[in-house]
Formats: C-alpha cells, sequence, structure tokens
C-alpha cells in the first residue's frame, strides 16, 4: 500500500466517523429533548386556559394567530399570481415575467405595496371567515345540547311522602342550658 491509498483511506475513514458522530449526537438531542420537556408537577394547561381566560379573549387570540400566521403564505401566492397575470397580459413574453424570488429589483414600489395591501386583506378575510365558523359552530353545539337536555330529561311531581316523626320528649330541653361533657378543656 503506497503512502497514498493510505492517506485517502485515513481521510475517507474519518469523513465517516466524523459524520456518524454526528448523526448520533443529532439522534441524541432529538430524542433526550422531549425528557427534559416534561414537568413532574401533571397539569393540563388546555384546562388552565380555559378555565381562566373569556372565550372573547381566545376567540381574538385565534383570529389574530390564523391572520398573521397566513401572511406569508398569502403574500407568496399573491406575488406569483401577480407575475402570471403581467405575464399574461404581455402574451406570455418571458421579458415581462417578474421573479418573486429575486432579491431586489423585481417589483416596483408601487407593485409592492399593492402585494401587501391585497395580502394584508386576504389575511384578514381568512382569519375572519374563521372566526365566523368557529362561533357558528358553536352555536349550534351550544343548542343541540340545549335540545338534548330538554328532551331526555324529564322533571316527574312525586306526592310528598315525607312522613314527620314527633321528636321525643328528652330530646327537647330548655335553650338556657348547656348539656353535655367537657373532657379535654384548656382555658
Amino acid at each position: 500500500m503506497t503512502l497514498q491509498t493510505a492517506k485517502k483511506t485515513i481521510c475517507l475513514n474519518t469523513k465517516k466517523i466524523l459524520k456518524i458522530t454526528i448523526a448520533l449526537t443529532m439522534l441524541f438531542f432529538v430524542f433526550t429533548n422531549n425528557f427534559f420537556a416534561q414537568s413532574s408537577q401533571k397539569q393540563n394547561g388546555d384546562n388552565f386556559i380555559e378555565s381562566t381566560t373569556p372565550q372573547w379573549l381566545r376567540d381574538f387570540r385565534d383570529t389574530e394567530i390564523i391572520t398573521f400566521g397566513s401572511l406569508p403564505f398569502v403574500t407568496l401566492g399573491v406575488s406569483i399570481t401577480y407575475s402570471f397575470i403581467v405575464l399574461c397580459k404581455n402574451n406570455f413574453n418571458t421579458t415581462y415575467f417578474v421573479n418573486p424570488f429575486v432579491k431586489s429589483g423585481s417589483y416596483t414600489q408601487e407593485e409592492q405595496i399593492g402585494i401587501i395591501v391585497t395580502s394584508a386583506c386576504i389575511c384578514a378575510g381568512i382569519g375572519l371567515t374563521n372566526l365566523t365558523i368557529n362561533l357558528i359552530k358553536r352555536g349550534i353545539e351550544k343548542k343541540q345540547n340545549q335540545n338534548f337536555i330538554q328532551q331526555n330529561i324529564k322533571i316527574v311531581e312525586i306526592d310528598n311522602q315525607l312522613k314527620i316523626a314527633p321528636i321525643p320528649q328528652k330530646y327537647l330541653r330548655q335553650k338556657k342550658y348547656l348539656y353535655g361533657q367537657l373532657e379535654n378543656a384548656a382555658f
């Protein structure tokens, strides 16, 4: 074996060992991260949120998350759609195609403002649509629960069958005296 082949073999073995070490380290962190996230107290965070947060605030939070969370995806979709509209208006001439993935210089300032405003309006519509659907679902569920209760619970009037026995005389005592025993008392 020559010196060059020995160096290549050592280099290849070192690379393999490095790859295996990195892979094992990543697996270690992935699987052990779950153990550290658990707490010793058994609390359910959803129950805490449901019991302390008013419903209108939860609805507002969900609407906000959906509205702002969809903004990047909607903006990408609007910019690609705008690029294809410009391409279609110019008879599919590729010189007029505006690439949304270029860092700068692809859109004018007016086009950028139009894309952002359009995206913001679409995202607000998505958030409000989600809020409306959730409110309608909650109303239907509440109405179904009330109908279920009204149909399945029947109130039946029962005659008063409670017979009161007279109190024996030995338990009737005058109220101004204290009867009983005093075993362990410290004054």
